[in-house]
């Protein structure tokens, strides 16, 4: 997913801006198999259309290539405009969501079945094709509070509970529900209710 940046404004601002890493990168020119370097540059990305776009700045590694000359983006610029985009709707980076995962050692298939997140959809939020609603973003969060998963893990074991008291089969002269005695409110509701249905 090799993306070339070619405007000319994007090239003067990388010489004025930029600073080029020392530390030269594994990785090869896709054009002529040279040496790329890692140039940071600042600039915008646009979320929103129209007047309720918001300019958000973040600081791009673009790949450059001083043999040929090419400029490039990769996986790594998308990666900060996700965590940008992520930091604007105040939600877990995708790092910070596999790292929740990781505390607690499970397994992402794991943690899917425990916390009752759908396996693919928590694969998304941790690669950074999608990005979770905010309620799923607290959801997390509560996860990654000391004790959070310990919590859940309770609740679990109390619905099981529940479930199971609630399957057991009535003996004769048990009663499940114990029937309320209606109150005077009660009966002028009923016999109101009854006026307007056979109104109807």
């Amino acid at each position: 997913m090799n993306q070339k940046v070619g405007s000319e404004q994007m090239a003067r601002g990388i010489e004025r801006e930029a600073t080029v890493e020392t530390t030269q990168m594994a990785l090869a020119c896709p054009q002529c198999e040279g040496v790329v370097e890692t140039v940071r540059h600042e600039d915008i990305v646009r979320y929103g259309d129209g007047e309720s776009a918001v300019d958000l700045p973040v600081i791009l590694p673009v790949r450059l290539c001083r043999s040929c000359g090419i400029e490039f983006l990769d996986h790594e610029a998308e990666k900060v405009k996700h965590e940008a985009l992520c930091r604007h709707f105040g939600v877990l980076t995708p790092w910070e969501i596999r790292e929740i995962r990781k505390r607690h050692d499970l397994s992402r298939a794991a943690f899917a079945e425990l916390t009752g997140l759908g396996a693919a959809s928590l694969g998304r939020w941790e690669t950074g094709a999608l990005i979770q609603s905010l309620a799923n973003d607290r959801y997390l969060r509560l996860l990654s509070a000391p004790g959070g998963l310990r919590t859940l893990k309770g609740v679990i074991q109390r619905a099981h509970v529940d479930m199971e008291l609630a399957s057991r089969p009535v003996g004769p002269g048990q009663l499940r529900f114990r029937c309320l005695k209606p109150n005077l409110r009660t009966r002028q509701e009923a016999r109101r209710f009854l006026l307007v249905k056979d109104a109807a």
